[in-house]
C-alpha cells in the first residue's frame, strides 16, 4: 500500500469537489481529489447559478466561458392559478455585480471547471478511486484507505472534504449521523423547445402541483413538474396525453410544444431527498453542500449553497495555514453555516407542505428570494490568493 501525505484529501470530484479544490490550491494548499466513476466527466442534469456564484466564477477567470454555454435568466415569476404570487427582476438589486442568473447543464459547469483544475500543480486527480474505510491515526485524525483496479493508497490529509451527495459513504464512515427524507412529490422532468415569444424567465406555477419551466441554452426550456409519486405511477398506465393536458391546464402557451412528446420515454422522474447532518464534522472529516444539508429543488439552491460552503471553508483554511489549527476549522465552519442553510430548509419544507395542500397563497420566493439571490451575507470572502 502506498502511502500519500497530502493537506487536504476531497471525496466527489462533482463541480462543487473540484471547485474546493481550486480554492484550496490557490491557499497553497496540496490537494488530492478522489473519484470512483473512471473520469470526471459530469453528464446529468443543470443548475441555476444565481448572481453571488457568478462572482466566484469571475475570479476564478471562467464567467465568460460559462456565459457562452449558458443561458441567462433575467427574472423570477411565481404564480398560482392565474393569480401573480412574486415577481421580480434580478436589476432590482443594485448592489449586484451580475444582474442576472445563468442556466447551465452541469456536463459544461463541469468541463470548464475541470480546466482549471488540470493546470493547477497543487490538484491531484484520482479518478476510478473507491474509499475502503476511514481509520484514525495516533493522533485521532482520520485517513484514507483506497482502492483502485491496480493499487491501494493510505492517504494521510490535515482535513477530509466529503464531497459525495446526499447518501455519503464519507458521511457514515466518519460517524456522522444524518437524516434523509424523501419528499412525496417527485420531479417529472421534459425538455422542449421554448413556446414563441417566452422571456428570459424563470417561472414556477402552484396549484394542485407546481411546475417549474427554466429556460436553456438553444432556445429549449425544461419542464419540471412535481407529482406524488403514487399518482405517477398510476398516471403511467394512462397515455401521455393525460400528463401532457395536466400541464396545458396549468400553462396553456405549453400546448404547441408538448406535441413533440409523444410517450413516456421522453419524460424522466427523478425523487428528491433532504438531509439534515447532525454535525457537519467530525475530527478531520468536513461535509460539504449535500452531504451536509441536500434541499429540495423548489428555491434552485442547492449547489450554489455548496459552492458558498467551498468559499467558507477555503477561507478559513488559508487562516490557519501558519498556525496548522485545523481542528478549529470544522466548528467554525458549522458555526457560521448551519444556522443559515437550517432555516432555508424549514422555510422550504413549510411552502412545500402548503403546495401539496393546496395551500400556496404564499411564495418562497417573495420571502427568501433576496437571500438566494444574494447569498449568505458575509465578510472576506474572496479567496483568490494568486
Amino acid at each position: 500500500m502506498n502511502t500519500i501525505e497530502i493537506d487536504y484529501c476531497i471525496i466527489g470530484g462533482s463541480p462543487v469537489g473540484l471547485t474546493l479544490a481550486l480554492l484550496l490550491s490557490k491557499q497553497g494548499g496540496k490537494v488530492a481529489v478522489l473519484e470512483r466513476n473512471k473520469d470526471f466527466n459530469n453528464k446529468n442534469g443543470g443548475v441555476i447559478l444565481q448572481p453571488k456564484t457568478l462572482e466566484l466564477f469571475d475570479q476564478l477567470g471562467v464567467l465568460g466561458e460559462l456565459e457562452k454555454v449558458s443561458e441567462k435568466i433575467l427574472s423570477v415569476g411565481e404564480y398560482i392559478y392565474q393569480e401573480t404570487l412574486f415577481e421580480k427582476d434580478y436589476n432590482s438589486y443594485p448592489d449586484l455585480k451580475y444582474p442576472f442568473a445563468l442556466s447551465i447543464s452541469n456536463a459544461n459547469l463541469q468541463e470548464i471547471i475541470l480546466s482549471l483544475v488540470k493546470v493547477e500543480k497543487n490538484i491531484t486527480l484520482y479518478p476510478n478511486t473507491s474509499i475502503q474505510d476511514l481509520i484514525e491515526d495516533s493522533s485521532e485524525k482520520y485517513e484514507v484507505i483506497t482502492k483502485t483496479d491496480e493499487e491501494s493508497n493510505l492517504f494521510k490529509p490535515q482535513l477530509i472534504f466529503a464531497c459525495d451527495g446526499k447518501f455519503s459513504e464519507t458521511r457514515e464512515k466518519a460517524n456522522i449521523h444524518a437524516e434523509i427524507e424523501e419528499f412525496k412529490q417527485v420531479s417529472v422532468i421534459m425538455k422542449v423547445e421554448r413556446p414563441k415569444g417566452w422571456s428570459s424567465k424563470l417561472k414556477l406555477y402552484h396549484g394542485k402541483n407546481s411546475l417549474f419551466i427554466i429556460p436553456l441554452k438553444d432556445n429549449f426550456i425544461y419542464l419540471i413538474y412535481l407529482k406524488n409519486k403514487d399518482e405517477l405511477t398510476n398516471l403511467k398506465g394512462s397515455p401521455i396525453n393525460t400528463l401532457l393536458n395536466e400541464l396545458i391546464g396549468i400553462e396553456p402557451e405549453l400546448k404547441e410544444t408538448l406535441s413533440s412528446i409523444k410517450d413516456w420515454n421522453s419524460v424522466l422522474s427523478i425523487p428528491f431527498f433532504s438531509v439534515k447532518s447532525d454535525k457537519w464534522s467530525n475530527k478531520n472529516v468536513l461535509l460539504v453542500g449535500d452531504s451536509a444539508h441536500a434541499v429540495h429543488v423548489y428555491g434552485g439552491q442547492g449547489m450554489n449553497m455548496a459552492f458558498l460552503d467551498s468559499v467558507i471553508i477555503a477561507n478559513l483554511c488559508g487562516k490557519v495555514q501558519e498556525t496548522k489549527e485545523y481542528h478549529l476549522i470544522g466548528n467554525d465552519y458549522e458555526k457560521v453555516r448551519k444556522p443559515h442553510i437550517t432555516e432555508f430548509q424549514v422555510k422550504q419544507q413549510l411552502y412545500l407542505e402548503n403546495n401539496m395542500n393546496n395551500n400556496a397563497k404564499k411564495s418562497l420566493y417573495a420571502d427568501s428570494f433576496e437571500a438566494i439571490v444574494m447569498g449568505q451575507k458575509l465578510e472576506n470572502v474572496a479567496v483568490i490568493n494568486k
